[in-house]
């Protein structure tokens, strides 16, 4: 198998993007609150195995950690690449099936976000002369559209 590049981008002190250079799961993103939700996602498991790691987020190429490291994340950073390219390499799938069994009906999510948009987010942006408007909700990604 040929290398696998990882590019670490760094955001804050607590999160941290790691760009890798094909997908780690294509077309879909999951979230792992912690470390009892990523049970049976080989990658989820590997980065919360790594001391400090609070949260993992996978979207398509880009895996985004959240770890309490006061800014220091080069430590981090190798582990974090580590475990991408021995899953990566292994042929295992990053993330469990089981995984997307547990995510929200699209319907019910649409209400949700909606709900929120309404009551939270557009008063707010309205008074600045914008609005936020739901255009649809695939699997668990909402997509908005903005202006103002």
């Amino acid at each position: 198998m040929e290398e696998i590049h990882i590019t670490a981008e760094p955001k804050d002190n607590t999160t941290c993007r790691f760009v890798v250079d094909r997908p780690v799961y294509p077309d879909g993103s999951v979230f792992f609150a912690d470390k009892t939700k990523a049970a049976g996602s080989a990658l989820a498991e590997k980065l919360f195995a790594i001391q400090s790691v609070d949260s993992v987020l996978i979207q398509d190429n880009v895996v985004t950690v959240t770890a309490p490291t006061g800014g220091d994340w080069m430590p981090i950073a190798k582990s974090v690449g580590s475990a991408l390219r021995e899953v990566l390499g292994s042929g295992k799938s990053p993330v469990a099936e089981s995984v997307l069994s547990l995510l929200p009906d699209a319907a019910e999510l649409k209400t949700q976000v909606q709900e929120i948009l309404n009551k939270e987010i557009n008063p707010a942006v309205a008074a600045h002369g914008g609005w936020v408007e739901l255009i649809d909700v695939s699997k668990n990604e909402v997509f908005i559209r903005m202006g103002g």
